[in-house]
C-alpha cells in the first residue's frame, strides 16, 4: 500500500479519480482538496476520501501524489 493521495477538486472527475484509487488499494489514505463543502461533505459520506480540506486552508499538500481535477480556468486564467 502507497502513500498519501490528494485529490484537488472531488466533483464528478475528482470523484472518479478518489474512488479509483481506493478500489486500487493503492494509497494508504485519500484527501480531498475543494472548495464546496457540499462536495467534499459527500465525498466523505461516501467513502471516497479519508479527509476534507478546504483550498483556502491548504499551504502544502500533505502528500506523495496530487491529481488536480478542476475546471482549466481555475488553474491558470484565461
Amino acid at each position: 500500500m502507497g502513500g498519501v493521495l490528494a485529490v484537488v477538486g472531488v466533483g464528478l472527475i475528482g470523484g472518479s479519480v478518489a474512488k479509483a484509487a481506493r478500489a486500487s488499494g493503492g494509497f494508504k489514505k485519500i484527501i480531498g482538496i475543494g472548495i464546496s463543502d457540499t462536495q467534499l461533505s459527500q465525498a466523505l459520506q461516501l467513502g471516497l476520501i479519508d479527509e476534507a480540506h478546504f483550498l483556502s486552508d491548504m499551504q502544502t499538500l500533505p502528500c506523495e501524489v496530487a491529481v488536480v481535477c478542476t475546471p482549466v480556468p481555475q488553474i491558470v486564467p484565461t
